[in-house]
């Protein structure tokens, strides 16, 4: 059964720190994009992508046993110093960021804009692995890989379609006016 697999508790748990450590890469990522900075995304992936491709040799000659967790060890390593050369990139790059802001900001307006993408990006996550959750008490191991193969796949298509890396450039660096003037032609061509 796979819910009762012992074996699965470690490379689980390993894994909770790497979707960790590369949510918070992604937010560099996501910063260096709302300063349409791409070339800072490129070093960050090619960093982490040299990194991973380095790593395969000591993955075989280190982790005998533990093939997975070796091999998410690896990727948190990997991650772990992306977010050291993003923080490093961006400290060098953007040091008035970090420099207190005189400007006021409507808490209220923000959290007003935010609540609708966050629910949305959540309900996504929730809905796609509590599906792969109770697939796995029904169906065979190689129908939820099958599953989980065909819901990236969608991802893929769907990541193409979303403009959130065009929009959010453009969203910063307009007035308030214009954004609430943006915002609403936005959701009119959406829905």
């Amino acid at each position: 059964n796979f819910y009762n697999n012992p074996d699965l508790v470690f490379p689980i748990t390993i894994s909770a720190f790497y979707l960790f450590f590369y949510s918070i890469m992604q937010i560099f990522a996501g910063l260096f994009y709302a300063f349409k900075n791409i070339k800072a995304v490129i070093y960050k992936e090619l960093i982490f992508q040299i990194i991973r491709i380095s790593l395969i040799p000591l993955l075989l000659f280190f982790s005998a046993g533990f093939l997975v967790a070796g091999s998410i060890i690896f990727l948190i390593v990997a991650s772990i110093i992306g977010i050291l050369f993003s923080i490093f990139y961006f400290i060098r790059k953007y040091p008035d960021f970090f420099k207190k802001q005189t400007t006021k900001i409507d808490k209220k307006e923000l959290f007003t804009f935010m609540k609708y993408l966050s629910i949305g990006s959540l309900s996504i996550l929730f809905l796609i692995y509590t599906d792969i959750l109770i697939l796995g008490k029904f169906v065979g191991a190689e129908y939820v890989g099958f599953y989980r193969t065909a819901t990236s796949l969608a991802l893929i298509v769907s990541s193409i379609l979303t403009i959130n890396v065009v929009i959010v450039p453009i969203i910063t660096r307009i007035g308030k006016q214009r954004i609430e003037r943006a915002f609403n032609i936005i959701l009119y061509y959406f829905f």
